[in-house]
């Protein structure tokens, strides 16, 4: 969801011409992500809290762990679907491009990362591929946090903030560049 609801409403805004016009007023490229960043994660924030609640108390699956934990790597994944929708509406022209690209990605990513199909039934190159995803190690994170009760000092669970975070920094430079080129070659 983070990430087209990104694009949709970066793409929106660039072709009414308010982020031009922010950029003529001297507002920096990196503050306009900035802002989008922390207005789509108050979004983040509410979807997490009603999955969640919905999760603990209707289906009432046990957390063995630090919910607090849990909670955290849910929303840095947020950050990185944001990071990705930002990404995606740098480099796309129209809505409809973006939706396109960004509903394109979601199947491999769900299929490939483990929530469908366990990563030990993967052929090896799959694995691989699985592993350079951004959202395998946060499932596995979330996973040894509800099932085993395993805290943050396990590799396990602390590789999924760390991977979390590279990928957060990874799409957010990436769509700083991919902006500069777009608005050098215009």
């Amino acid at each position: 969801m983070a990430v087209a609801l990104t694009a949709g409403v970066f793409i929106t805004e660039r072709k009414q011409g308010l982020i031009d016009r922010s950029l003529v007023a001297g507002v920096q490229m990196p503050e306009i992500l900035l802002s989008y960043l922390i207005n789509q994660f108050t979004i983040i924030i509410g979807q997490t809290a009603l999955v969640y609640l919905f999760m603990l108390m209707v289906f009432k699956i046990p957390c063995q762990g630090d919910l607090a934990l849990a909670i955290l790597i849910t929303l840095l994944q947020g950050l990185v679907g944001i990071s990705f929708g930002l990404l995606i509406s740098t480099g796309c022209d129209n809505e409809m491009g973006a939706l396109s690209l960004s509903q394109a990605s979601f199947l491999p990513l769900l299929v490939i990362s483990g929530i469908c199909w366990p990563i030990e039934g993967m052929p090896l190159y799959l694995r691989k591929i699985a592993y350079a995803m951004p959202l395998t190690y946060a499932i596995e994170s979330v996973r040894c946090i509800f099932a085993r009760g395993w805290g943050v000092e396990q590799p396990n669970v602390y590789a999924g903030i760390l991977v979390s975070c590279g990928w957060i920094l990874t799409f957010l430079v990436l769509c700083l560049v991919v902006a500069r080129v777009r608005n050098s070659s215009s």
